[in-house]
């Protein structure tokens, strides 16, 4: 006897008529993310290597860490309390090295620069990846790494400077995708506890990290729907939530429909917020994966930039270094 003749009928209709489109409508979104897959530029790559090399990137398997370079960290009592860092969610499909480039120049700002890795699927969201348990985790470990960082290079090896205690604040950020699901994560911030947004780092001093109330979104907030009303979030304290909307004038992408759709974004955001335009960028210029994007099938939404990689994302760094820090 063999196993179709045990198989009824009306199993084999259930199977070939009602499972099979779902089966197949799977295998098409799952297809879709693959062909999105898109990987750092051959220069970068390159680059990055060196930087590893030089000690001003530490690898992990969550994360890549962007230091400031040597001379601007110096010493931990130059710096103010609490230390400026950023925590960055890619865009869809893009390999976390592809933000190499720009994270690095964060960084020069004397920002620390922790990039998500969101392998295999590369996709931002609270079940793949970009929860708020995803962020404790990697503010505990990047914040090690971080404190670790800037003891090592303090101008004063004394055991006092050892046991000196660092406050790192890492704001959230995130380009496309990566921009909305940190928009997604701020009210869950806004209504979590201070002992929950607070990890302790080490048992011999008082070195904290803890979550920010900036965010920072590169080319996204175009889909209205997608963003949490963060007009509540200041309510008890005005001064204290805000978003920098950072965009290409030539994104197709992330482009505004209406002034009506820029509108009701613009009253989803806290009072304090920003919205800016970097003239000449598109899409894919607030990272480094220019070839990938060629061939991708979404390259005509991409935007054609008027102005050079290297300047869309001196701008992007120096614009969000600004608000970072000064508030």
């Amino acid at each position: 006897m063999t196993i179709l003749s045990l198989i009824s009928p009306i199993s084999l209709d259930v199977i070939f008529n009602r499972l099979s489109p779902i089966v197949f409508q799977v295998l098409q979104r799952f297809k879709v993310v693959l062909q999105s897959r898109k990987r750092a530029d051959h220069s970068t790559r390159v680059q990055l290597r060196e930087k590893i090399k030089e000690g001003r990137v530490l690898q992990r398997h969550s994360y890549d860490l962007y230091f400031p370079p040597k001379e601007s960290s110096g010493d931990t009592t130059t710096h103010s309390n609490p230390i400026k860092c950023l925590l960055f969610f890619p865009g869809f499909g893009i390999h976390h090295s592809a933000y190499a480039d720009v994270a690095s120049l964060i960084s020069m700002y004397g920002i620390p620069v922790a990039v998500v890795s969101l392998e295999p699927l590369r996709l931002a969201h609270a079940k793949l990846g970009g929860s708020i348990q995803d962020v404790r985790r990697i503010l505990k470990s990047a914040g090690r790494d971080v404190a670790k960082y800037y003891k090592q290079h303090d101008n004063d090896k004394s055991k006092e400077k050892d046991n000196e205690s660092v406050i790192l604040e890492w704001d959230l950020g995130g380009h496309s995708m990566g921009g909305y699901n940190s928009l997604q994560l701020a009210p869950v911030v806004q209504q979590s506890d201070d002992e929950h947004l607070t990890i302790k780092l080490s048992k011999k001093d008082e070195s904290l990290s803890r979550i920010g109330s900036q965010i920072i979104v590169w080319g996204a907030g175009n889909l209205v729907e997608s963003v949490p009303n963060l007009q509540t979030l200041n309510s008890s304290d005005e001064s204290t939530f805000r978003v920098l909307i950072l965009l290409g004038s030539n994104d197709d992408l992330a482009k505004f429909t209406s002034h009506r759709q820029k509108r009701d974004l613009l009253r989803k955001l806290p009072r304090r917020s920003r919205m800016q335009t970097i003239k000449g960028a598109n899409h894919s210029g607030f990272a480094s994966y220019d070839e990938a994007s060629k061939k991708s099938s979404t390259f005509s939404l991409n935007g054609i930039r008027d102005i050079t990689l290297t300047d869309q994302q001196k701008e992007t760094a120096r614009r969000t270094a600004d608000f970072l820090l000064n508030q």
